[in-house]
């Protein structure tokens, strides 16, 4: 393709600085001033189309006017406006979907509005029948209290006022179409973006983000991807591992005499190297350091420095699970409702752990993992999780709420989870005693 001058816009033949110019799609070199592009589509309007005024090639009215045709700099060769339309292009795309996704929440928070008012109207009426049910049974008792006990004809006619009344059920029918339509929304709304279901023996950890997952079992890392098998490529064995991020891992392993090893695993590349640590009795940021529970002891894992520290015997009872924050905050779950934090910088004083309790909420009823759940996670509060419950915490005020795994998904238990910008996944296991079953849910935000 070879750059040509530009005559001027071949309906007007004018060449002015300040035209705005713009091109067909037929041609690269059919460019006319928007002043005659707008009086060409103007005329042909009420067509089905028009055709370029150069080689007549027939084209359907854009969508977005002119718009839609790129721009063109008249000085600039093919090559430079074609940056310029590519530039274009990323940026009106960007404006495109804050503006879509902007119409998307407006549209589900309007929706959301109406069924919470619906079920507002549902509460009403049934509150209304029951009241009603609840003033003829109060009626029937003050009756009874001033009733002879030889007045036969009244006792007879108080049974079958009473059988009447019973006959008529109390109840909401949740099975009218009034609700059917907000069923199939809510069970639409709930559905994972995509899940799959493998096999894995002797799982110990789980972690990835969207297009690869990975299972640590006694065996080594296994890859455990929707569209492969699971297939082991590491051969090594990990007493435990945290998450830098969602696409680096460190594994930790014990070695003799209290020795560790630790190696660091990249998900999407796959490297794994192990790296050359030394031992130290203070962190030099906590707020780079990732905390590891092997029994009752205690490793604190600087990611920057790979300087370790150990502490034996920290811990007084197992723990189920643990989460340290960017901020320097520790979250340790030892029983089934006990909760506690303290600060990393403070565990390097202590030589057993001694944390400020968190105030725990059950909250025993059925709800929806999107907006109970990750809508939660993704304003900020921290996920952990035992055999009964999922902890939602607010390290705000240092309160949390419990769910039991039954009320979240039926298939079986959250084992561990994986959180990146765009989306959510979690492990979900069906039996806590064999752990074998694993499946994977992935909500994207």
């Amino acid at each position: 393709m070879e750059d040509f001058k530009y005559d001027g816009c071949p309906i007007c033949l004018m060449n002015l600085e300040n035209m705005e110019y713009r091109r067909l799609p037929c041609h690269y070199t059919h460019i006319f001033c928007t002043v005659c592009l707008n009086k060409l589509l103007k005329d042909r309007l009420k067509c089905d189309g028009f055709a370029c005024p150069l080689c007549k090639f027939q084209m359907s009215f854009p969508d977005r006017g002119i718009d839609s045709f790129k721009k063109m700099d008249v000085k600039k060769s093919i090559k430079g406006n074609l940056i310029l339309n590519v530039e274009a292009e990323l940026d009106r795309l960007k404006k495109q979907e804050k503006y879509d996704m902007s119409r998307l929440d407006r549209f589900f928070d309007n929706v959301l509005l109406i069924v919470r008012n619906e079920r507002k109207l549902l509460k009403g009426e049934y509150t209304e029948i029951v009241e009603k049910r609840r003033s003829q049974l109060g009626n029937i008792l003050n009756d009874l209290s001033s009733l002879p006990n030889n007045d036969e004809k009244k006792l007879k006619e108080t049974i079958e006022h009473l059988d009447e009344i019973s006959q008529q059920n109390v109840t909401i029918d949740l099975d009218t179409s009034r609700c059917e339509g907000w069923r199939i929304l809510y069970s639409e709304y709930e559905k994972p973006d995509s899940s799959y279901q493998k096999k894995v023996d002797h799982l110990q950890h789980f972690f990835g983000a969207k297009n690869f997952f990975y299972a640590l079992t006694q065996k080594g890392i296994i890859e455990f991807n929707k569209d492969s098998h699971n297939t082991s490529y590491i051969d090594i064995n990990f007493n435990c591992f945290e998450l830098s991020t969602d696409k680096e891992m460190f594994g930790l392993s014990k070695l003799p005499r209290n020795d560790y090893s630790v190696f660091k695993f990249h998900g999407i590349s796959k490297v794994f190297m192990k790296l050359l640590t030394k031992k130290t009795w203070k962190i030099s940021n906590p707020y780079h350091t990732l905390c590891y529970i092997l029994g009752f002891d205690l490793i604190l894992f600087d990611t920057i420095t790979n300087e370790i520290i150990f502490k034996k015997d920290f811990f007084s009872s197992n723990i189920y699970s643990y989460r340290e924050k960017k901020d320097g905050m520790f979250y340790l779950l030892r029983s089934d409702l006990d909760l506690s934090f303290c600060k990393i910088v403070d565990m390097l004083k202590i030589s057993c752990f001694r944390g400020e309790k968190v105030a725990v909420t059950i909250i025993d009823k059925k709800i929806s993992l999107r907006n109970d759940i990750i809508k939660e996670m993704v304003n900020g509060k921290l996920f952990l999780r035992n055999k009964d419950y999922v902890f939602l915490l607010n390290s705000e005020n240092q309160t949390a709420k419990a769910y039991p795994h039954k009320n979240i998904f039926k298939d079986g238990s959250i084992w561990h989870y994986v959180q990146t910008e765009s989306q959510i996944s979690f492990s979900i296991l069906k039996n806590f005693e064999s752990f074998s079953e694993i499946s994977v849910k992935c909500y994207n935000l």
